[in-house]
């Protein structure tokens, strides 16, 4: 059932693009298609690319993925290490402090990279200490919870969550729960969306967040124990059709709000439409910003050649992955529109962390 989805969602995806005169095809091979400056240039170089979380889960199955299929074109191989500590933060710290004798990628969630760095006093470095290279997959973040718990009962005040990461899923997570009228208590230092999804199976949390497709899995391999409780979304999605949007039509939201006052209602669902703009999964690999502009030119080429090829999608099927790729310049494109929505939000993000204690 999951390989079908995955493959209607990559079609689907592909086919939107075409619909926006975005051109995206597989290439077969490296030299015929890129400079033979740039040929010579990435080959040269030592690349290793970082997964943020421990090895097993899905940034770690992309990851592996797209180092092997990069390294066949570029013609080196490109090292993999799994960075765990501090939500993510350990990881995007050495790739924005890369030095000039190795380039180092990262797979992260654009999201992920824009909550985590902006607005963080503690980090000497924000989101423009990134560049991305391109989006290979895009979904909504959903919440998986204890199936006993019903979120739209308007007596519910106060929800456990477990997470890897405060920072990273600041907005999908304590920013939704408020636009929602929830208390929470957040339990962090998970080991990626595995371990916090385990953290609820044995009743130590009410719940967690993480992608559609993540969940998906989780809720099936695990019969009735879990429940996929609601998606960030304002309508009900394709591949998962009885999941309760958070606003919109018979939404989440519209349950909890029926007695609420019209300033409270329109306060929260300012929130509401906050944690939409900013809420989505977006799977995504990127470099410094201080990679020489040539280097990152010809790196972004390569990129764009692996994301789209057959070989990648193929590969990553067989292991319960599916991949839609963005060309570059609209991945770009994406990512500094994140950028600015947060900014827009900035100040209300950061009463909200002094709040939350964060």
């Amino acid at each position: 059932m999951l390989n079908t989805l995955f493959l209607k969602t990559r079609k689907t995806m592909l086919r939107s693009l075409t619909a926006l005169a975005v051109s995206v095809c597989a290439v077969p091979a490296f030299a015929d298609t890129l400079p033979q400056s740039c040929v010579n240039a990435l080959e040269s170089q030592s690349i290793g690319l970082i997964v943020p979380n421990r090895a097993g889960g899905g940034y770690d199955t992309y990851g592996r993925a797209i180092a092997n299929e990069l390294g066949d074109l570029i013609g080196t191989r490109i090292h993999v290490s799994n960075v765990v500590g501090g939500g993510g933060l350990m990881a995007m710290s050495q790739v924005a402090n890369q030095t000039e004798d190795e380039i180092l990628l990262i797979v992260d969630g654009v999201e992920e990279i824009v909550n985590s760095t902006d607005g963080n006093d503690i980090l000497p470095f924000g989101s423009n200490a990134f560049e991305m290279l391109g989006i290979f997959y895009t979904e909504q973040e959903v919440w998986l919870a204890n199936p006993e718990i019903d979120f739209s009962d308007p007596s519910l005040s106060t929800l456990v969550f477990s997470t890897s990461s405060i920072d990273s899923n600041f907005v999908p997570l304590v920013i939704a729960a408020k636009a929602l009228g929830f208390s929470i208590e957040v339990i962090g230092g998970y080991g990626g969306s595995g371990e916090a999804i385990a953290a609820v199976l044995r009743g130590e949390t009410d719940l967690t967040t993480a992608s559609l497709t993540t969940t998906m899995r989780a809720a099936e391999n695990n019969n009735n124990d879990l429940a996929l409780a609601m998606i960030v979304s304002d309508e009900p999605v394709a591949a998962a059709p009885s999941i309760r949007p958070m606003i919109g039509p018979n939404s989440i939201f519209d349950a909890r709000s029926a007695n609420w006052t019209e300033e409270e209602r329109n306060d929260r669902k300012e929130l509401a439409e906050t944690v939409l703009a900013l809420g989505t999964t977006r799977r995504a690999i990127f470099t410094a910003s201080s990679v020489a502009p040539d280097i990152l030119t010809c790196m972004r080429t390569a990129v764009d050649h692996v994301l789209s090829s057959d070989a990648l999608a193929d590969t990553l099927i067989l292991q319960g992955r599916s991949v839609a790729p963005l060309p570059s310049l609209v991945s770009q494109e994406i990512f500094s529109r994140v950028q600015t929505t947060f900014d827009r939000h900035a100040e209300q993000i950061a009463e909200m962390r002094e709040e939350f204690g964060n």
